[in-house]
């Protein structure tokens, strides 16, 4: 166990050091401000700059998790292990007294840390941006956007393993980063033409926070979902594992 919590806060450490780790985090921090700075500005429709007061943290989730996030978190697990198994690093981490499992369950849990960080921090850039439009700060609103930003980390960690479940077959980050792109993108689509496949899509339910926080959905049915994602996840995970474990390093 001590292996793994090392591993863990090693991978989460090697996250924090990189440049880009910085430029995106501020670029999550910088897009509500500029975007709450655009609508204040809008002083001839405060009706508008109601209605965004009252959902901007909603609003600025459905961007984050539905294009930012996913793309991020597939450049985190195309760097993590594509581009370590390509640069021989992923390699040298096996010399240590720590096995495939765990090496593999750390980066995991690295992932998940990262897709959490992002979150609390849009959240929290999200809510004081929003500050400066009329209807934000009630508490309603600050209780419906934690809540929403909450269930927001269960379709973004399945997203998380699905990439690390595609990096696993290639030794090239670029390489995944396109194909995780490309299939990200093709699940998406695919519903506007064939309805039915939205049901056992898990990337149908990148917005899924809007069911917490209409009031419209019953209890049962987000328990559903759930299980559903967790299935996928633990799918994902189990398949990944198993290749990452007989892969040539």
């Amino acid at each position: 166990m001590f292996s793994l919590t090392a591993n863990v806060r090693n991978e989460i450490e090697k996250w924090w050091l990189q440049r880009k780790t910085k430029w995106f985090l501020l670029f999550i921090v910088l897009i509500p401000v500029l975007i709450a700075w655009l609508v204040a500005g809008m002083q001839g429709n405060i009706g508008i700059s109601a209605i965004l007061g009252t959902d901007f943290p909603l609003i600025m989730l459905g961007l984050l998790t539905s294009v930012l996030l996913p793309l991020y978190l597939f450049m985190a697990a195309a760097d993590s292990f594509s581009g370590e198994a390509a640069s021989r690093t992923l390699k040298i981490v096996l010399v240590r007294p720590i096995s495939r499992a765990k090496v593999f369950a750390s980066k995991v849990l690295a992932l998940a840390f990262i897709a959490i960080a992002v979150l609390a921090g849009g959240w929290v850039a999200s809510v004081l941006s929003g500050l400066s439009l009329p209807g934000s700060g009630s508490a309603i609103g600050i209780w419906n956007g934690m809540t929403a930003y909450f269930a927001a980390i269960f379709p973004m960690v399945t997203i998380a393993i699905f990439a690390v479940l595609v990096a696993q077959w290639f030794n090239n980050s670029t390489t995944t980063l396109v194909i995780c792109i490309v299939l990200y993108a093709a699940v998406k689509v695919l519903p506007f033409f064939l309805p039915e496949a939205a049901v056992w899509s898990p990337f149908a339910y990148t917005d899924w926070h809007t069911m917490w926080t209409s009031g419209n959905v019953s209890v049962l049915k987000l328990l559903n979902i759930i299980v559903f994602l967790g299935s996928c996840s633990i799918i994902g995970y189990t398949a990944g594992l198993y290749r990452f474990a007989a892969r040539s390093l």
